[in-house]
């Protein structure tokens, strides 16, 4: 759905949703988040990484912001500064600064290749691109994600993967392992990154916020055009 910049691909419990969409309401975005190339993902039928939600509005202007923030989204942010901008006293405003664009989405034999970008972080200093490939066989929900970011100098990069509530969430060396509901995921980390694990919170209606975990990668790299891949596997359910 180029439009609305959703991407969505499902063959029966397994499920992969990516957003990359610009801020709407003709630029003002009042109910938009910092999402760009964010995702869920489902695999046998269960929820394994997800969107953080909304959680309320006018009355928790903290919270509103942290879960519009592009740090509570399944996503990568540098140096600290959000994908668009936003000022903390205007909880309907986003000022659109990125440019997302969807450069492909296809299948072949099973496998969807969804291939996106955004300049969101041209404005600051690092003047950085983010491109970003997922590559998802859709009966197993076997995936990679591929980030690829490019501008000046080095910068502070900071990964996020947001869980679903009653998933656990474990680091282990040179991984992070996701377990819910009899599922494990096992996303094997690129070379060099650890994982940190925390405690988060998931709101699945308004003015509701439950307990989940989340994990957080951070790394200061030179932004020179490098790959780092990520590999989901999915073990166990039905």
């Amino acid at each position: 759905y180029p439009n609305v910049g959703f991407a969505v691909t499902r063959t029966g419990g397994e499920y992969l949703a990516i957003t990359n969409g610009a801020v709407g309401t003709k630029g003002f975005g009042n109910h938009k988040h910092n999402e760009l190339l964010a995702f869920e993902y489902h695999a046998r039928g269960t929820p394994l990484l997800v969107d953080a939600g909304s959680h309320v509005y006018t009355s928790d202007f903290a919270s509103r912001n942290r879960f519009r923030s592009t740090a509570i989204h399944n996503t990568v942010m540098v140096n600290g500064v959000e994908q668009n901008e936003t000022n903390p006293e205007w909880i309907f405003r986003l000022f659109e600064s990125a440019n997302p664009e969807h450069t492909r989405f296809d299948e072949d034999n099973g496998v969807v290749t969804y291939v996106g970008r955004h300049t969101g972080y041209e404005r600051i200093d690092a003047k950085a691109t983010h491109e970003r490939t997922f590559v998802y066989t859709r009966a197993t929900g076997a995936m990679t994600i591929t980030d690829v970011l490019k501008g000046e100098g080095s910068a502070d990069l900071g990964w996020h993967f947001h869980g679903a509530p009653g998933a656990t969430m474990q680091a282990a060396p040179g991984k992070l392992i996701v377990a819910h509901g009899g599922v494990t995921l096992t996303i094997a980390l690129p070379k060099g990154m650890e994982a940190v694990v925390t405690p988060h919170l998931y709101s699945p209606s308004y003015g509701v916020a439950v307990p989940c975990e989340a994990a957080d990668i951070r790394l200061n790299a030179p932004l020179d055009g490098r790959a780092y891949t990520f590999s989901f596997s999915v073990a166990g359910g039905a």
